[in-house]
């Protein structure tokens, strides 16, 4: 039923929003840690302090496995929330939206790391050593910019769908966080080029999840509202 295709996809939209919320609140502490970490060598450090180090380490460790566990989750519920959406026949562009969102990113991931490969190697054939103040090879670093972009694209197709979402249930704090969320694109982009703190867009990313996940649950509850009245008593009741 196309109801209910949407309230699962609406469901699932939701539930993204909130992991991408805690990725935020998980990434905001990890950004500030490279800010705040010594520039001294490492062999500098005390010897009465090593327990420290290591033990600030092991945070940040199983801290980057959390942030990549909740990327990833949000990642495959988003891709299944349009995907429902699109099965409701709700509208042609989250079929559209569904693609971009599954593609964009794993095509954006690949071209950056082979932009990557093509610095190293580049490097290795020149005999240069590497410099934090080196700037990547014209071609390396057009790749890495190509990949940026498609990762990217996810988002601003995202928030276009989201703010259609938004008028057809008349939610305006949906319509509100899909342009928050492509001001947090746009921070995003920024701050690869652009000496930016780079705890700056995790921190305006929390507004925005927080709103789409609030969006995405009135949207649900306005779906629910339309089925008939039996089946909405089973749905309110169930926990999806």
């Amino acid at each position: 039923m196309p109801v209910q295709e949407t309230l699962v996809g609406l469901t699932r939209l939701r539930n993204a929003s909130a992991l991408r919320f805690a990725l935020a609140v998980v990434l905001i502490p990890l950004q500030t840690l490279r800010i705040v970490q010594p520039q001294g060598e490492w062999g500098g450090v005390a010897p009465e302090r090593i327990g420290e180090l290591f033990a600030l380490l092991g945070v940040v460790l199983i801290a980057g496995l959390v942030a990549v566990a909740l990327l990833i989750a949000s990642w495959l519920l988003r891709v299944l929330g349009w995907g429902n959406l699109c099965r409701a026949k709700v509208r042609r562009f989250y079929c559209v939206t569904r693609i971009v969102v599954l593609a964009a990113p794993i095509a954006g991931v690949a071209v950056i790391i082979f932009g990557a490969v093509i610095a190293v190697l580049e490097a290795l054939a020149t005999g240069l050593e590497y410099a934090p103040s080196a700037r990547l090879p014209q071609g390396a670093l057009g790749m890495v910019l190509a990949g940026l972009v498609l990762v990217l694209a996810a988002d601003v197709f995202e928030a276009v769908a989201t703010l259609d979402l938004g008028q057809i249930y008349g939610v305006k704090i949906l319509s509100i966080a899909s342009l928050l969320l492509l001001t947090n694109t746009a921070l995003s982009a920024v701050t690869n080029f652009v000496q930016l703190p780079a705890w700056i867009p995790p921190l305006v990313a929390l507004p925005t999840f927080a709103m789409l996940t609030a969006g995405f649950h009135s949207a649900r509850k306005t779906a629910v509202g339309s089925l008939p009245s039996r089946e909405q008593q089973e749905q309110q009741g169930a926990k999806l």
